[in-house]
């Protein structure tokens, strides 16, 4: 019997009383709510301690997020880099089920969020994990489903960017319309073409890497969340957290020691252009993408839809943070 059918008439009970949390027998079952392409529920034992787990629903498509998060923990697991949770079981085909299942660990800690207020101590724990993740490299023949994108160049994140502005309606979109944004756009695309960067070595890379996706355990980070992960230029792992509204406000001098510290731990002096390059070019790709929520507003507490103000919010920072970059290089 797979682990999923033992919690299933728990969790189907959850789902048809719009209710957070079931017990049964000796075992609690905990919806978790936030991200949007699954359900998430925590699983604990009352006879035992630190010995939960979570049990994840992901959508089935040609992603295979559950598969891939699988594989990456599993890979992690027998590296012995205790940078994500342990891989317990994998359901890709049950009977019952539209989705596909992956069941782990459940991590203990502190979940991080505002990057602005996090210690320089944290942030080398954060660095130490993104510069282990480098030593895993795609000659590991490692078998992951091929990503919605690669990531190895300049030339590919642009054309990321350039898909996320095409799906943008026309004509006036928050505080910018369409065509003011295809202006940055060309800029920005420019300036990073004037000196493009390709990965000389392609390294395991979380993408989508939210800060809440990683908790602190004493002296070491846990990322939680690998169903995007993929084969990328190490500089990304970094310019995409930086990108990330959580990071809105940090001190230009931390900025600033995250990247030469960066550089140092992976012996990569090289790095520290490519991090700011990525880094550049993805507040334009966090502007498209929050401005794409203008159509997509929720007030439902469950969801990780914004209200129009908040979407309006955000989209003043990536505004404001580009115009800085703008004024720094010159460009405008």
């Amino acid at each position: 019997m797979s682990i999923i059918d033992h919690f299933l008439p728990a969790i189907d009970y959850l789902r048809e009383h719009d209710a957070d949390v079931k017990s049964f027998d000796k075992w609690t079952v905990t919806r978790i709510y936030g991200g949007m392409n699954g359900q998430t529920y925590r699983v604990d034992y009352t006879d035992k301690v630190n010995d939960s787990i979570a049990i994840k629903f992901r959508k089935r498509d040609q992603r295979q997020r559950a598969q891939r998060e699988f594989t990456v923990m599993t890979m992690l697991q027998s590296q012995n880099y205790a940078l994500a949770p342990k891989p317990i079981e994998l359901i890709t085909d049950h009977p019952n089920l539209p989705d596909d299942v992956v069941v782990m660990s459940w991590i203990d800690g502190t979940v991080l969020n505002d990057m602005s207020s996090v210690s320089q101590t944290t942030w080398e724990h954060i660095l130490s994990a993104f510069a282990q993740l480098n030593t895993i490299v795609e000659s590991s023949h490692v078998d992951l489903a091929p990503r919605a994108f690669p990531l190895t160049s300049t030339e590919d994140l642009l054309e990321e960017i350039e898909r996320r502005y095409d799906r943008l309606p026309d004509g006036q979109i928050g505080d910018m319309t369409k065509t003011e944004m295809r202006t940055l756009l060309d800029e920005f695309r420019y300036e990073a073409l004037k000196t493009p960067y390709q990965a000389n070595q392609l390294v395991l890379c979380p993408y989508d890497l939210n800060p809440t996706n990683m908790i602190l355990q004493g002296d070491k980070i846990v990322i939680i969340d690998w169903e995007y992960a993929g084969w990328a230029d190490p500089a990304f792992t970094l310019a995409d957290l930086l990108a990330r509204p959580n990071c809105v406000d940090m001190s230009q001098s931390m900025r600033e020691w995250t990247v030469d510290r960066y550089a140092a731990l992976t012996q990569s002096p090289d790095i520290i252009e490519r991090v700011i390059q990525y880094e550049r070019l993805m507040l334009l790709f966090w502007l498209f993408l929050t401005s794409t929520g203008f159509n997509r507003q929720s007030n439902d507490q469950k969801t990780t839809y914004f209200t129009l103000e908040h979407t309006l919010q955000q989209q003043r920072q990536y505004i404001k943070r580009i115009e800085l970059t703008r004024d720094s290089k010159g460009m405008a």
